[in-house]
């Protein structure tokens, strides 16, 4: 996603991302605690293919984090994926514990609690938008007319599009022009003759690609309870009508 900038990273996506840059410390340490395993057989792990190839996987996915790469998110999966295969080894082969299948556990959901958590941040409308281009129905699809007011360098500037994915946290827009990075802007759309303006940052512009249009990524910020309320509900409506992916973890 050209344009995205780290900065934009949440304090829980950066801290996730340290975590996974000191995977091989933490997860050493931490596991020879959780699944019991002597210092001496925890050495031998450290030393096996396995682990030392886990441990370049989960560096690699703490810089996509940090860099706010696209590809992150799916890294971080098969990541877990692997961390559960680990955990298995582990536990089998060099744990000294009596409670073999509750150490496992623990691990297990520690795994599945980051890669959710991973997922929830990065799968947001502005930076990863979800856009239906294969549903043929327009009452199917969502399009709101809408329109960013902002202002950039030469002034105060109107960009009109609409809103082809949204969420309580920002929204993608389809734009015939777009505005530069960085920029403040207020998203203004109408439904079911409502208006809504929300103040938001643009956090990424791009050009058309294989899974979006032309356009830009706004994350709502500068909202109070109560806007951060109306947006929850405006989602919820949207996506009980079929116009967004309800299983959404930021509607």
């Amino acid at each position: 996603m050209k344009g995205v900038k780290r900065r934009h990273a949440t304090r829980t996506v950066r801290a996730l991302s340290s975590l996974h840059l000191a995977f091989p410390f933490v997860y050493l340490l931490v596991s020879a605690v959780v699944f019991d395993v002597p210092a001496g057989r925890m050495a031998a792990f450290a030393l096996t293919p396995l682990f030392l190839t886990l441990s370049v996987i989960m560096v690699i996915v703490g810089w996509g984090l940090r860099e706010m790469k696209p590809w992150a998110r799916h890294a971080a999966l098969a990541g877990s994926a692997f961390v559960f295969y680990a955990n298995a080894v582990l536990v089998l082969n060099y744990s000294a514990s009596h409670y073999k299948p509750l150490a496992f556990l623990a691990g297990a959901a520690a795994a599945v609690a980051v890669a959710y958590q991973i997922s929830r941040e990065l799968r947001v409308p502005y930076l990863a938008p979800r856009i239906r281009w294969w549903e043929s129905n327009p009452e199917f699809q969502l399009n709101l007319p809408a329109r960013l007011v902002g202002d950039q360098s030469s002034g105060s500037a109107i960009w009109e599009g609409q809103v082809m994915d949204f969420s309580s946290r920002g929204c993608f827009l389809k734009l015939r022009d777009l505005p530069e990075e960085e920029t403040s802007v207020d998203c203004v759309f109408q439904v079911d003759g409502s208006e809504y303006r929300v103040p938001g940052l643009v956090v990424w512009s791009t050009e058309s690609g294989v899974t979006h249009p032309r356009g830009a990524g706004v994350r709502f910020d500068r909202t109070d309870r109560r806007q951060r309320r109306e947006l929850r509900t405006l989602a919820r409506r949207l996506a009980a009508s079929g116009q967004l992916d309800g299983k959404r973890d930021d509607l």
